[in-house]
């Protein structure tokens, strides 16, 4: 983290910020002006352009000039689990963890930024404390620093930063108990960092009835006490442990005693960080003023907070976009792929097809060759025979001429060599036998066509005898 001589601390919360500016004066750390900005009511964290805007409009009004700054979260929007290692070198940490937070994170995984703090050495292992935020809430959170003119040197969570804020007066295990107006945070501290980060579900009592007030206090002591149970014996000689109350919600000091009585800790209400001057800061309470110049103070000592989701030591791996250009050249080359292999398929069974076709040939070869000896022969032998019977073609023509019906019949036929005919027959009335006589000088197959007789066939009999003679001069083409 680069160093600066000014830094503005923003503690995010989803309905408000709290904004102070610090400045680093001869090795200290001053507030030069602090305000609260709430949010429009037609912007939020999920719209960061147009809250962006607003909190630029906001800075400007209020004289803030940093523009680089450090952005706290609360802890209702992180995931913190914590992890028990076996002893290793440290080479060999962060891809234990990388298996760790993908079984831990399965569902969204690959959706969430994730950092660690640790490791402690403890008497049962090293312990890790895991710290996992939504990609899509950095980013919103980058998008809305942008568009607010600033530039974000880390983001982390408001609670952690406050407790590696303490007085090193202090012991370095204890409890940091954050109270604010909806809600509380717990992050415990031991071996120099912090072991453990919660957000308490906690409803705190707007009414300041005392029944209304002892309500909220009993479940919050009733699950101080569980986290307690879990962790180890306090260094403490009188078995009690320390618990730093930073107190935004209105909690008297009464309360704050009763409170430490149910959960057997010492109880302080820390007010102001130990290296942060608050005296030039006003219009607006100063444990407010404090979480936000916490996190301006981190800033200016260039060193690495407990988490940063912004240079994350152990992210999750993110899904590289595939652009559409990409996805169409690699649906042309599966579609070229996907011809090739048709036009592969096609070629081999056409090679296949070839292949039977040539054996066939190869063995119909001697029947060929048998069969062309006889085609030669019968085309030698074929201009010895006639190869259009006339006679046929003149008795085909004659049977066109005669009717279907049966009512007229030849009896003899006569044809010459030189196709000169006589035929002659019998008809059921004259009209059958003229009706022949017409088609036979109507067809270009026939010339000099004449009747020879036409009489009854004799007595008693009802049918016409005829005879008719004609020359036939060749066959009718078509």
């Amino acid at each position: 983290m680069l160093m600066s001589r000014k830094m503005l601390g923003l503690a995010v919360a989803e309905r408000s910020m709290i904004a102070v500016e610090v400045v680093a004066v001869g090795g200290q750390y001053r507030a030069v002006r602090a305000a609260t900005f709430v949010y429009p009511d037609q912007a939020s964290l999920d719209s960061p352009a147009q809250l962006g805007k607003a909190i630029k409009q906001f800075l400007r009004a209020e004289g803030f000039s940093a523009r680089r700054c450090v952005i706290g979260l609360e802890a209702k929007w992180l995931m913190a689990r914590e992890k028990l290692i076996p002893p290793g070198s440290d080479d060999s940490l962060v891809g234990i963890l990388s298996i760790q937070a993908e079984r831990e994170f399965t569902s969204d995984y690959a959706e969430l930024v994730l950092d660690y703090v640790g490791p402690i050495d403890t008497h049962q292992g090293r312990q890790v404390l895991l710290v996992a935020a939504s990609g899509q809430h950095v980013q919103q959170l980058r998008a809305l620093a942008a568009e607010a003119g600033l530039k974000p040197a880390a983001i982390t969570a408001t609670t952690m930063a406050l407790a590696d804020s303490s007085d090193p007066a202090d012991t370095d295990d204890y409890l940091l108990l954050h109270l604010t107006p909806d809600g509380a945070e717990l992050a415990v501290r031991s071996g120099g960092s912090v072991r453990l980060l919660r957000r308490l579900s906690v409803a705190i009592a707007q009414d300041d009835s005392s029944d209304a007030a002892g309500s909220w206090m009993n479940d919050l002591a009733g699950q101080l006490r569980r986290v307690i149970s879990l962790l180890p014996d306090p260094p403490d000689a009188e078995g009690k442990r320390q618990l730093h109350v930073w107190n935004r919600a209105g909690l008297d000091e009464e309360s704050l005693d009763a409170l430490a009585e149910q959960i057997s800790a010492k109880a302080k209400l820390c007010e102001s960080s130990a290296d942060v001057d608050l005296a030039g800061v006003s219009g607006i309470a100063t444990a407010d003023a404090a979480v936000a110049a916490c996190l301006g103070a981190a800033g200016l000592r260039g060193q690495r907070l407990g988490v940063d989701f912004l240079h994350a030591k152990l992210a999750a791996p993110t899904q590289r976009a595939v652009g559409k250009r990409s996805i169409q050249i690699a649906a042309g080359l599966v579609a070229a792929v996907v011809i090739c292999i048709l036009l592969l398929l096609h070629w081999t069974r056409t090679q296949h097809e070839v292949d039977a076709l040539a054996k066939q040939i190869t063995k119909m070869a001697p029947s060929v060759s048998k069969t062309q000896d006889i085609v030669e022969r019968i085309r030698f032998a074929r201009p010895w025979h006639d190869r259009q019977p006339t006679y046929l073609d003149c008795l085909r023509d004659l049977t066109m001429t005669f009717p279907i019906e049966g009512i007229i019949w030849t009896t003899s036929l006569t044809i010459q060599e030189d196709m000169q005919m006589v035929f002659s027959g019998k008809a059921v009335n004259e009209e059958a036998v003229l009706d022949v006589l017409d088609k036979l000088k109507d067809s270009p197959a026939f010339s000099q066509v004449r009747q020879m007789y036409l009489r009854e066939a004799g007595k008693g009999q009802s049918e016409i005898a005829f005879a008719i003679a004609a020359h036939y001069s060749g066959p009718i083409t078509k």
